[in-house]
């Protein structure tokens, strides 16, 4: 299944249904406040011009 991005981890005694969903809960709040800070981030710094030293892409390239 890490073929699918799903990753499994083998416990002794399995897991009951409160720590799953106390888990999943915590995945949420967390990819939550993490597409909050990318969105904050974008807009602080998406819209500034560009000021690295980077070189020009070629656009003939092949």
């Amino acid at each position: 299944v890490s073929k699918m991005g799903v990753t499994s981890i083998l416990v002794d005694n399995g897991v009951n249904l409160g720590a799953l969903s106390q888990g999943l809960t915590q995945f949420s709040r967390n990819w939550n406040t993490s597409q909050k800070n990318k969105q904050k981030w974008l807009s602080n710094y998406s819209q500034k011009p560009d000021t690295s030293n980077s070189a020009p892409s070629n656009s003939m390239s092949k």
